[in-house]
């Protein structure tokens, strides 16, 4: 029985080394506490999952309007900021059109003081020549040059 006894031991031991074997023993001592635990946690999520989903909505929704909140008072924020940089640069901009509005004059001024100053007295708001001038019109006193009218029949051609 000894060589009996050391056969199966050492049987056992090979079997012992292999890592499969533990799993599989581990299976058939509480498999059946498996399924069933894995039965109950099903059930219990099942009845819980739609709390679970609600929470979730209600969660992101809250996050969604602060951020949305925190948007709004940042824009608001730029917008102020924006709208006082509109001001000044409109202020910069009436005040550089005054200057050059008063420096046109300026310029005006003095172009007239020039021109009056170098035709004093020699009429300068007289009219020319006649009442009736219209340089457009020409002079009609004299001749003007009339070009001859062209035709399709020019050198003497079409039927003569």
């Amino acid at each position: 029985m000894s060589a009996e006894y050391e056969e199966i031991i050492a049987e056992e031991e090979e079997v012992s080394q292999n890592p499969l074997n533990y799993i599989v023993f581990f299976f058939e001592n509480y498999g059946w506490y498996l399924v069933i635990a894995s039965i109950v946690v099903a059930y219990i999520y099942s009845r819980i999952s739609p709390y679970l989903e609600e929470y979730e909505k209600k969660r992101d929704r809250y996050e969604y309007e602060q951020n949305v909140y925190k948007k709004t008072d940042k824009l608001s924020s730029l917008r102020v900021a924006r709208e006082e940089a509109l001001k000044k640069v409109q202020e910069q901009y009436n005040i550089d059109a005054e200057r050059y509005v008063l420096k046109q004059k300026e310029k005006e001024a003095k172009k007239r003081e020039e021109y009056l100053a170098r035709h004093d007295g020699k009429g300068g708001g007289s009219k020319l020549g006649k009442s009736e001038y219209n340089p457009l019109m020409g002079d009609s006193s004299g001749s003007t040059f009339k070009p001859k009218k062209k035709s399709a029949c020019s050198g003497g051609g079409c039927g003569k």
